[in-house]
């Protein structure tokens, strides 16, 4: 075997690995299903309009509380009241390498995420508003309606 084949060959193996090594890092950032999906999207969705609803705070803070998970957000949707002061609650139950981070532009939030409680506060803007957020790498995505 000539030098020449010896370094192509050695290109391509590197080649190989780096992709194989990306594959399986974006697999494990992919959404799936939830481990206890008996209950729909929409059940989730509608719980979370109630719970956001209420001000459970003294300062009449809305609270949403939202699950980070290694598959996703949930709910994948929230719903707030507008113009009102808000406690955005992110609870990392699982940490990997995509949804380490939090990212929500129009708040300028650019953030890692530690295990358990995250705080975000903030108010909210005009009925009709979306409030968009990711993950760092903005493969996770979930939003908060304003209504």
């Amino acid at each position: 075997m000539n030098a020449n084949n010896a370094n192509a060959r050695k290109k391509y193996m590197l080649f190989a690995c780096l992709s194989l090594l990306l594959v399986l890092f974006a697999a494990g950032c992919a959404q799936q299903a939830p481990p206890s999906s008996s209950t729909s999207a929409v059940s989730g969705a509608q719980a979370s309009a109630v719970a956001t609803t209420a001000p459970a705070t003294p300062d009449d803070a809305q609270v949403i509380h939202i699950s980070v998970y290694g598959y996703g957000y949930d709910p994948p949707i929230a719903y707030a009241k507008p113009n009102t002061k808000t406690k955005l609650i992110f609870d990392a139950k699982e940490l990997t390498g995509c949804n380490q981070q939090i990212q929500i532009p129009s708040l300028g939030v650019f953030s890692d995420l530690k295990k358990g409680e995250n705080v975000i506060e903030f108010t909210t803007g005009p009925s009709g508003s979306v409030i968009d957020y990711a993950c760092g790498m903005n493969m996770l995505k979930g939003k908060i309606v304003v209504s």
